[in-house]
């Protein structure tokens, strides 16, 4: 999912007065996740080559997609309705 598409879920289930903050919150953690998985890269593809690591990064998504489809498993996106 993009961080787009989180940024509007996660906009969706905040109060208006707290989404400065949710914002620059949910910034802070996707720059430091992106700085960290950055820093263990390089060592990781060096001393296991680029096969290893490639895999641990597909089940970590895979899991991180299963866990935000359970999170929001019962929750029914509140649409706009279009006007005809």
């Amino acid at each position: 999912m993009s961080g787009l598409a989180i940024a509007t879920l996660l906009m969706n289930q905040t109060l208006e007065v707290n989404r400065g903050y949710a914002t620059a919150l949910n910034t802070v953690v996707s720059l430091a996740a992106q700085a960290a998985s950055s820093a263990a890269a390089g060592p990781t593809f060096e001393r296991f080559g680029s096969s290893t690591p490639l895999a641990a990064v597909g089940c970590i998504a895979a899991t991180a997609g299963l866990l935000l489809y359970g999170m929001l498993a019962g929750r029914q996106a509140a649409l706009p309705e279009l006007d005809d």
